[in-house]
């Protein structure tokens, strides 16, 4: 999981011309029974968070179903 979102860290700072420094995982927030929640970090411009917050969860969606890493809440579909 933590090579996905570094790998995934390191395509959005490419593709992205407001990423300071890639995303990479900085800890695990909430480890559960069936879940695991990882804070991640991104170095954005100002006021650019949003913007990349939405990009950087769509590629990770993708990368995590491609991956085959099962995500809670959403079909593999």
């Amino acid at each position: 999981m933590y090579r996905v979102v570094e790998k995934v860290g390191q395509q959005l700072k490419a593709d992205e011309q407001d990423v300071i420094e890639p995303t990479r995982v900085a800890g695990i927030e909430n480890f559960g029974e069936k879940n695991l929640l990882l804070l991640t970090l991104t170095k954005v411009k100002p006021g650019k968070h949003l913007h990349i917050q939405r990009v950087l969860r769509k590629i990770l969606k993708d990368t995590f179903s491609q991956e085959e890493i099962e995500i809670c809440g959403f079909s593999k579909n």
